[in-house]
């Protein structure tokens, strides 16, 4: 129970709350890993991904690798191939977070092969942007491959690759409708936001997609919550979808 609400904390942008939890209940890479007990290792590797990402660490990347290492290991022996695949999943993500784009797509590769014959989905579509971007490039390198010689099946590529919601495009303008719904309606940019926050970008990651620095995206947030009159980033995307203002 304490790793699920750590793994609420994470969706809902409290990575303190989640640090907390890691310092206060982290297993240790020595213990067995059985079925029961392997969400505290996923969530633990996500927490220290996530910490990494924000505070620009890589310590907390190669703590993650780790535990993953650990992971890998046990699953391979025991069989446990859905636990393999979310595992190099992960490893693909941290090398890549490393900048060690070769690492991160010979391990995805072989989480598509893993993956391919149960078709497997959410569990990349789930990891975003970083995620697309590293089946593009997955597609990219063999799309001049003949099916036959393909050590990947594109044809499973590019079916995640679409399901990937489109969070890239641009936002329209507000209706009159729309603007009315609230006392004191989005602006464009507050919507745009928005927008990113549902995709499940980091404040830093939006304010790099938008240019600016990330006390703006923090106020753009705060400016958001007070309209919406909410208080976290779950909130506020359920009640803006409610309102269809995405």
């Amino acid at each position: 129970m304490a790793a699920l609400r750590a793994q609420i904390s994470l969706e809902q942008g409290r990575l303190d709350d989640a640090l907390v939890w890691m310092q206060n209940h982290m297993p240790s890479p020595e213990n067995d890993i059985v079925p029961r007990n392997e969400i505290e290792y996923f969530v633990q590797v996500r927490t220290l991904i996530d910490a990494g990402r924000t505070y620009a660490d890589k310590l907390y990347m190669q703590q993650a690798m780790i535990l993953l290492e650990h992971l890998r290991q046990v699953a391979e022996s025991s069989g446990r191939t859905k636990t393999l695949i979310g595992t190099l999943i992960y490893q693909a993500l941290v090398y890549y977070f490393l900048e060690d784009l070769e690492g991160a797509l010979a391990v995805l590769e072989r989480a598509l092969l893993l993956a391919e014959p149960g078709r497997y989905i959410r569990v990349f579509v789930v990891k975003g942007d970083p995620m697309l971007k590293l089946l593009r490039r997955v597609r990219d390198r063999y799309k001049a491959c003949k099916s036959h010689e393909c050590p990947i099946n594109l044809t499973y590529v590019r079916k995640l690759l679409a399901t990937f919601p489109q969070s890239t495009s641009r936002i329209k303008p507000m209706t009159d409708r729309e603007a009315y719904t609230l006392l004191e309606p989005l602006s464009n940019r507050e919507r745009e936001v928005l927008r990113l926050v549902a995709a499940g970008r980091k404040n830093r990651e939006i304010a790099k997609e938008l240019v600016v620095v990330t006390g703006t995206v923090k106020a753009h947030i705060n400016s958001i919550y007070r309209k919406l009159s909410v208080n976290n980033r779950m909130q506020a995307v359920a009640r803006a979808r409610a309102l269809h203002l995405l």
